[in-house]
């Protein structure tokens, strides 16, 4: 059996054959479905997968934040440390 499809969006016009037998023609439709499903619930867990990782990934940014600052506060202090120890020094010299 052919079929003669017009499509309003595109403006044109295709033909296709259909098998003759009915419980063919559902068969393959139902696969199709089935085949659509299983797409949708492949996308679905896709996006539940970034979701869930784009979470994690927030949660390393703002440790990694805190480590940052918690490393330059830590080199401010021995930075002050050592001044003070060369200070030291200097007035052990100068007075000793």
């Amino acid at each position: 059996m052919l079929v003669t499809i017009f499509s309003e969006s595109s403006g044109s016009v295709s033909s296709c054959n259909l098998p003759e037998d009915p419980d063919t023609f559902a068969f393959d439709i139902a696969v199709l479905v089935i085949d659509q499903g299983t797409m949708l619930d492949r996308i679905d867990y896709n996006v539940e997968q970034v979701v869930n990782q784009s979470r994690e990934a927030n949660v390393q940014l703002v440790k990694a934040e805190k480590a940052h600052k918690s490393a330059r506060a830590t080199k401010c202090i021995i930075f002050f440390v050592v001044a003070i120890c060369i200070e030291v020094l200097l007035l052990m010299v100068k007075w000793g």
